[in-house]
């Protein structure tokens, strides 16, 4: 069922949406259209995850104190995300891979090991 899902989810991605649903529904596979619809929408998450590279940081001023730690990643076409909740630091997303440089992080880990 769920390769059935995956095919009709790529199809989705390569035809219309009407041609798909019809071509479900003729099958007697209409009642997996929603499910279809997840796995488009899951699948195209993942594909602009593998290529977009985001930074996180605390606060924006942040962004000239970190330039040095950006070019060196080359991250220089990075989204910039804000989020007051690390601190301090920041955190590059580069496809899959995660560089955690922030002082939420430190904090947790340190708290951690005094509390072990």
């Amino acid at each position: 069922m769920d390769k059935l899902i995956t095919t009709y989810a790529s199809l989705l991605r390569s035809y219309e949406p009407v041609l798909v649903r019809t071509a479900m529904e003729k099958r007697g596979h209409g009642k997996l259209w929603r499910r279809v619809l997840r796995e488009t929408a899951r699948s195209a998450g993942k594909d602009t995850a593998r290529t977009e590279q985001v930074i996180t940081l605390a606060r924006p001023d942040d962004v000239a104190k970190h330039a040095e730690n950006i070019a060196k990643v080359n991250a220089t076409s990075a989204r910039i995300v804000i989020d007051p909740s690390i601190v301090g630091g920041f955190i590059l997303r580069n496809g899959f891979s995660r560089t955690d440089r922030s002082y939420k992080t430190a904090l947790i880990n340190l708290y951690r090991k005094v509390t072990a």
